[in-house]
């Protein structure tokens, strides 16, 4: 418990170099509870410190030992982030689709379906990263991602030739969310759109 909490005021602190060593010290033999908490610290401590094959290692032993704690869907993303980041699509998608189907009304639902729409984008399959995109765009109360939703939505129908659906959501977005940052963006696809329709 000692490690714990130095790792735990450490974080506090911003020193993340520290609390990891201190999380990394909890030993296997103290209670399972605390065991499994120092190793979600540690995964998120290696986030931070940009280390992304030690924050994996750290959330797949937590993801092991922890199949039905509450904070699950946090550690799988965090590793589906990491996957993104490091360009393993495949892996990033197929933990995503596994995640959004065993944790239907997982309230981070919506983070779940856009990380996964992103990821199928980056493989060329865009009918499904749409399908994705749009299941964020329905999710009620409305997705805090809604607008970059309907940007991938958008992308993804232009990247498979639907030419008018992609027009349509980039109209909306633009419509709909004129100072988000990805609408310049969607402005200035539409105005290539227009020209080739």
């Amino acid at each position: 418990a000692v490690y714990f909490e130095k790792g735990e005021l450490l974080k506090e602190l911003g020193d993340f170099a520290g609390a990891s060593t201190a999380y990394a010290s909890v030993p296997e033999k103290d209670s399972e509870e605390l065991f499994k908490n120092a190793l979600y610290e540690l995964g998120d401590a290696y986030v931070k410190l940009d280390n992304p094959s030690k924050a994996r290692e750290a959330l797949e032993r937590y993801d092991g030992l922890s199949p039905g704690d509450d904070r699950i869907s946090s550690a799988t993303l965090q590793m589906i982030q990491i996957d993104l980041d490091g360009k393993n699509f495949a892996r990033a998608a197929e933990s995503a689709e596994v995640l959004a189907k065993e944790h239907p009304q997982d309230p981070l639902i919506d983070i779940i379906y856009y990380k996964w729409g992103v990821a199928l984008a980056a493989l060329n399959k865009f009918t499904h990263a749409a399908e994705a995109f749009q299941t964020v765009t329905r999710c009620t109360p409305p997705s805090k991602l809604y607008a970059e939703a309907v940007y991938g939505m958008a992308l993804s129908y232009e990247n498979n030739g639907q030419i008018m659906e992609a027009i349509a959501d980039y109209e909306k977005l633009g419509s709909s969310f004129p100072d988000h940052s990805l609408t310049q963006e969607a402005l200035s696809r539409l105005g290539y759109l227009y020209v080739q329709t």
